[in-house]
């Protein structure tokens, strides 16, 4: 067994704020690092990413993904598209990472929905009030 998993959790955006997490699991413990990066061109999110993962060295990357036909498309979607494939590509560029796999956005609202309603529990999460429905 890895004495020590580093997992890097992306929930990306092509012209926004990315939010991230970066877990650390130890033998004896876990750490949580939470980081966001903003900015309107995807290219520049892509750079923070890359810049992290040189850093961090993570083992597995988890990425919130998209179904890419939903009714909510916008100006920013094309450019999230693009930042969703350099992402799936980095396991090409960085030997350290194991494994990158995406998470569908209405399994991502669906655990946060039981979350927050206190039907689901993750012992290290503790859920509070932030922006819009957060």
């Amino acid at each position: 067994m890895n004495p020590q998993i580093k997992i890097l959790s992306l929930d990306p955006s092509g012209t926004g704020t990315t939010g991230i997490c970066l877990v650390e699991r130890k033998p004896n413990n876990q750490e949580f690092t939470f980081l966001d990066f903003k900015s309107k061109d995807w290219q520049e999110h892509l750079k923070f990413i890359v810049n992290l993962l040189k850093e961090q060295k993570p083992n597995f990357i988890i990425f919130e993904n998209t179904n890419y036909i939903y009714g909510r498309q916008h100006q920013g979607t094309t450019n999230l598209y693009k930042l969703i494939g350099a992402i799936i590509g980095l396991e090409y560029t960085f030997d350290f990472v194991q494994q990158i796999e995406g998470v569908f956005v209405n399994r991502v609202k669906g655990l946060r929905k039981k979350l927050q309603t206190g039907i689901f529990e993750i012992p290290e999460l503790t859920c509070k009030i932030g922006r819009g429905k957060g």
